[in-house]
């Protein structure tokens, strides 16, 4: 049996490890580390760290194209009770702009639960940062413009 913190310490460890995978483009690797947390570990140090962990798996998926597979996983949750983050985040890899502008406007300018820089450097919201929805959104809560980078631009014509 593994002690709490133990459990904890790992979770971490994995979270950190798949995601640095993500941000590298690793997508491959990645998709084989989440579908190997998927099928055999069943149980996580915390709600919070299961849910970040299947977002990931969901988002490997959409970034190789296989964006049934990517659906499947995150309808697979229920997400009403989960906190706006953790919905801002499904919307964005659903392409459904509409409902997560309204998440990002619940939000607003809260820092407790997203950083604006989180913005411009989470993965998950590749596709979703380039939308008119979301420019027009972010505008509205930072009243500044999104400024697209060119790694932006990049991210979303890989």
């Amino acid at each position: 049996n593994i002690a709490p913190e133990e459990l904890l310490h790992a979770d971490d460890s994995f979270l950190n490890i798949s995601f640095e995978l993500i941000q590298n483009r690793q997508y491959e690797l990645a998709k084989i580390l989440y579908d190997f947390s998927d099928k055999y570990i069943r149980k996580y140090s915390t709600e919070d760290l299961r849910l970040r962990i299947l977002l990931n798996r969901a988002q490997t998926y959409k970034w190789l194209n296989q964006n049934d597979q990517c659906i499947k996983i995150i309808e697979s949750e229920d997400w009403s009770a989960s906190g706006d983050l953790f919905k801002l985040a499904s919307y964005s890899l659903l392409d459904k702009y509409h409902e997560a502008s309204e998440i990002m406007r619940n939000i607003g300018n809260n820092d407790k639960v997203i950083n604006k820089s989180f913005y411009k450097d989470w993965p998950i919201f590749r596709i979703f940062r380039n939308s008119p929805e979301f420019k027009k959104t972010y505008f509205d809560i930072y009243k500044e413009e999104f400024e697209i980078t060119e790694e932006h631009k990049r991210e979303i014509q890989n």
